[in-house]
């Protein structure tokens, strides 16, 4: 086996080639030098003979040169019309040995910029060519850009983008487009809540905000539009010297910040709240109306708008018509307030005749709603001794309802109370992120009741024990207060000791004047009947103000008068004059607690 050198005086072979054959496993080496004198490609080869076969094997030597890749596409995908400057960047690496150079072609769409747009790339180096884009109006890019690169061939680098308009929109929760909120009429302190959908017609996330605008054109707050134009104009310069209404606490958004992803979705919650502003004197004087709240228009205007940069320097610095973009949406809120229009009848001062404990005194009272166009709901608070049905309801527009006021006393006295009816509505609660509304009392109608019950005196029947018992056994019974008038109605119970007293003179020798003027008496002044046995085993002295008579003869029965402990005429009319001090300071104190009340 033997090795023939290159035929090229550039390339030196060293080699040392033996007669003899070499053994298996063994190997022939030799050393090939190459020198060259030019830059230049050079190709020769080796001949490799073994016995009678002859191989060659090629020598190639290339010179030093660059290898220039890059890609061919710049893609900026779904971009934002926002008027700024947005760029990407495209590799272009050197893998050669050599330095190389490289040199970009174009010349389309202004708003598209290259850079750099030539160098020169060291061997293993890595240049970023710069592809600018700016988004001041939506269009859709399709550019080409050619860039020369040594020893290599041109490249043609493709430059895509879709450039979108960021906009926002508003929607119903039909997905119909919407561009005014209509409330439409409700009473002064209620809440009336709609939702709205708001949605960010773009390709990038945005952060929003709601301006509400009080000086835009066609801004209405407070105004009955209905009216004349000069009585709306008089009201307007008269309110205006007033204390304005502030639109912030009549419309409300909730939330009124957020942000939204691309193409996202978000709930909103619009409030219509207006609040009754009573009128001044000046007011009252220009208008000629009273000093309660009348019908109040609103029409107002929510600006829904992105945060950030919008115009850019595009726009003119004298224009006077504001370039169109959707970075806003406006959306016009209108509705009414109207003051509660419920009358009672006949008048708000009610007086029941006067009644005993355990009786009831009813009195019709008619609520009449005067408001042509919405609904009343009413309740009446709960009060002692007093009873409303219905205690609560609803009364349809120019409707009326009749409600029964009865005084069912629990107690002796007089009355004099205030009745309160609570007008009742949805009132909303405002939160960080949402908004609840609740049934509430939002105005009040106070009724002036006005009643007395009297004490009435109840004569308890007599329960007495039959016949005439013995002193061991018990008294007569209980509650034998019985008049002489009224001895027949005792027959039935005391038999055998009254018989036919009520019936025969017989015995009734004794009688005098004072008994029978006795007879027409009332019943605290009246002679009592003495039944037998009723003060068995008692020495107490009965009452000296009260007259015992038997039952047949009419004798007074003797009064048991004990010296040692019964009270003489002195000091029975010390104790009366006692009494008498005491009853005039009491009244004193009274009248001086009345006047000082009259003086309030």
């Amino acid at each position: 086996m033997r090795l023939l050198e290159p035929t090229s005086k550039l390339f030196t072979f060293r080699v040392t080639n033996t007669e003899t054959p070499i053994a298996a496993g063994l190997a022939l080496s030799g050393t090939l030098e190459f020198r060259p004198e030019k830059d230049e490609d050079v190709c020769d080869r080796l001949l490799l003979v073994l016995d009678d076969i002859a191989m060659e094997i090629p020598l190639f030597v290339f010179s030093p040169a660059c290898s220039l890749t890059m890609e061919s596409l710049a893609d900026f995908g779904s971009v934002t019309a926002n008027s700024q400057v947005i760029s990407k960047e495209v590799e272009l690496t050197n893998q050669g040995s050599a330095p190389g150079a490289f040199q970009v072609l174009y010349d389309g769409d202004q708003s598209i910029r290259l850079s750099p747009r030539s160098g020169v790339l060291q061997p293993g180096a890595t240049q970023w060519l710069k592809v600018e884009l700016c988004t001041d109006k939506p269009t859709r890019v399709r550019e080409e850009a050619q860039v020369k690169l040594q020893n290599s061939k041109d490249v043609v680098l493709k430059i895509r983008a879709d450039v979108l308009e960021q906009s926002l929109e508003l929607q119903d929760l039909e997905g119909e487009r919407l561009s005014c909120l209509r409330f439409g009429p409700v009473f002064f302190g209620t809440s009336r809540v709609e939702k709205v959908v708001l949605v960010n017609n773009g390709p990038q996330a945005c952060d929003w905000m709601v301006v509400l605008q009080d000086d835009a054109s066609g801004t209405e707050v407070g105004f009955d539009l209905q009216r004349s134009t000069d009585a709306a104009l008089l009201e307007r310069s008269v309110r205006n010297r007033a204390t304005p209404v502030d639109p912030s606490t009549v419309i409300a958004c909730v939330p009124n910040e957020g942000g939204l992803r691309p193409y996202e979705k978000t709930t909103l919650w619009v409030c219509f709240r207006p609040v009754s502003r009573r009128r001044s004197r000046e007011e009252q004087k220009s208008s000629g109306v009273s000093a309660a709240a009348s019908k109040q228009d609103y029409s107002l205007f929510l600006k829904f708008e992105m945060v950030g940069s919008k115009d850019g320097f595009n726009h003119q610095q004298h224009s006077t018509v504001l370039p169109h973009n959707g970075c806003c949406v406006e959306l016009a809120v209108t509705g009414s307030a109207l003051p509660v229009s419920l009358v009672p009848s006949p008048g708000h001062s009610f007086s029941f005749q006067q009644c005993m404990m355990g009786e009831r005194v009813d009195v019709l009272c008619v609520l009449h709603n005067l408001s042509p166009i919405l609904p009343v709901t009413f309740k009446f608070r709960k009060m002692a001794n007093f009873i409303s049905d219905p205690p609560s309801g609803t009364i349809s527009p120019g409707q009326s309802q009749d409600v029964v006021l009865s005084f069912a006393p629990h107690q002796m006295g007089t009355f004099k109370v205030k009745q309160v009816l609570e007008v009742l509505g949805q009132v909303v609660h405002l939160e960080p992120s949402s908004t609840k509304l609740r049934l509430r009392s939002f105005h009040t109608i106070t009724l002036h009741l006005s009643a007395v019950c009297r004490a009435q005196t109840a004569c308890k029947t007599p329960k007495l024990n039959p016949g005439i018992t013995p002193a061991v056994t018990n008294e007569t019974g209980q509650y034998a207060r019985v008049p002489s008038s009224e001895l027949g109605r005792c027959v039935g119970l005391v038999r055998a000791a009254v018989l036919s007293a009520a019936k025969t003179r017989l015995h009734s020798h004794g009688q005098s004047k004072s008994h029978r003027r006795s007879q027409r008496l009332d019943g605290s002044q009246r002679e009592l009947v003495a039944f037998p046995n009723d003060r068995a085993c008692s020495i107490r002295p009965a009452s000296p103000d009260t007259t015992y008579r038997t039952i047949f003869t009419g004798v007074e029965r003797y009064r048991y008068v004990d010296p040692d402990f019964a009270f003489t005429e002195e000091e029975q009319q010390q104790r009366q004059r006692h009494r008498d001090h005491y009853l005039a300071f009491f009244r004193s104190l009274r009248n001086t607690r009345l006047q000082k009340t009259t003086a309030r």
